[in-house]
């Protein structure tokens, strides 16, 4: 069975607060309209050495919108670390920043 976007949240938020990250979920799951800006991704993460990254909580196989991809590529133009997935890509992210060691 594949996990919903909140297990994946969950397990992401966890992984990242063990690596001493500190997380602020932008996340609204109330029924009514966020009042955040189109593609704005889920999470905004800050760590003591990396500074801070955004991340993009995605079940497998999720796809992102429109103005997600957007956001993204702007991330890019302006040098700012953006990660798309659940825990495996923060964990490779991560290790590319030698921060956590994968098997």
């Amino acid at each position: 069975m594949t996990p919903l976007e909140r297990d994946v949240a969950r397990s992401v938020v966890a992984f990242l607060e063990t690596c001493g990250c500190h997380v602020y979920s932008l996340q609204d799951r109330r029924p009514r309209a966020t009042r955040n800006t189109p593609g704005l991704p889920d999470l905004y993460v800050l760590h003591r050495q990396l500074g801070g990254f955004w991340v993009e909580l995605k079940a497998p196989g999720g796809k992102q919108t429109v103005e997600q991809v957007s956001f993204q590529a702007t991330c890019g133009r302006c040098g700012v670390p953006y990660v798309c997935g659940g825990v495996a890509e923060a964990m490779a992210f991560l290790a590319q920043r030698g921060l956590v060691v994968t098997p």
